[in-house]
């Protein structure tokens, strides 16, 4: 594979994944290491929703662990679309 095709790692925002990986673990924390998994999807996009709305509003960071809204909303498409993928395995194995 030539270098041009491969991913990319050196151009991520590093600090902002950062703050990702922080509200991953937080959530682990508040319920449980891979709770997210068990969870219906309709609760990302409300989450995912009330982050952005909040956002938009001017808040910056949730005042609840005090991590970027934007932050906690990419964690929710993160869990949305490995849902996806997830969904899309189980029709392939069924």
């Amino acid at each position: 594979m030539s270098e041009e095709n491969k991913t990319q790692w050196r151009n991520m925002p590093f600090r902002v994944l950062d703050q990702v990986a922080q509200a991953v673990t937080n959530g682990d924390k508040k319920y449980a290491p891979m709770d997210w998994v068990k969870k219906d999807p309709a609760l990302f996009k409300d989450a995912l929703m009330r982050h952005i709305s909040a956002w938009f509003q001017g808040e910056r960071n949730d005042p609840e662990d005090d991590i970027h809204h934007l932050a906690h909303a990419i964690v929710n498409c993160m869990y949305l679309m490995e849902k996806e993928e997830m969904k899309k395995e189980e029709a392939v194995c069924a």
